[in-house]
C-alpha cells in the first residue's frame, strides 16, 4: 500500500508541477502581450507629443502673424493710396502706414483698413494660397 501512495504522490506532485508550469507559460506570455502593449502606448504618446509640439509651434506662429496684422492695421493712419479689383486674385492695391500721424481720421482708416482686408482675404483664392497649400 505505501507503493501506491507514493505513485498517487508521485502522479499529485508531477501533475501539479504541469499546471505549475502551464500558470508559468501563460504569465510569461501575458507578461510579454502587456509589455508589448505598453510598448506601442510608449509610442503613441511619442508620436502625441511630437504632433501636439508642431501644433503649438504652428499656433505660435498664427499668433504672431495675428498680432503683427493687427499691429499694422491698427498703425495712427491707413491710407489706401489706391487699388483695382478688390477681392480678386489678380487685385493690386497700394497703402501707406503711418506710426504716428496728428491728424489721423478714424474714419478714413477704417474704411482703408476693410479695403487693405478685402484685399488680403482676395489673397486666399488666389495662386499663391494654392502654391501654399501644395508645399
Amino acid at each position: 500500500m505505501s507503493e501506491t501512495l507514493t505513485k498517487e504522490r508521485r502522479w499529485t506532485i508531477d501533475r501539479t508541477i504541469d499546471y505549475c508550469t502551464l500558470l508559468l507559460v501563460a504569465d510569461q506570455k501575458m507578461f510579454t502581450v502587456a509589455r508589448e502593449s505598453i510598448e506601442g502606448i510608449r509610442d503613441n504618446l511619442s508620436a502625441s507629443r511630437a504632433a501636439l509640439e508642431q501644433a503649438e509651434r504652428e499656433r505660435d506662429a498664427a499668433v504672431a502673424d495675428a498680432e503683427r496684422w493687427r499691429r499694422l492695421t491698427g498703425s495712427s493712419r491707413v491710407r489706401v493710396l489706391g487699388h483695382a479689383q478688390l477681392g480678386r486674385p489678380d487685385a493690386h492695391i497700394g497703402v501707406e502706414f503711418w506710426g504716428e500721424y496728428r491728424d489721423a481720421s478714424p474714419e478714413q482708416s477704417a474704411e482703408d483698413v476693410r479695403e487693405l482686408t478685402t484685399y488680403a482675404d482676395g489673397l486666399a483664392a488666389g495662386p499663391q494660397a494654392k502654391e501654399k497649400t501644395n508645399e
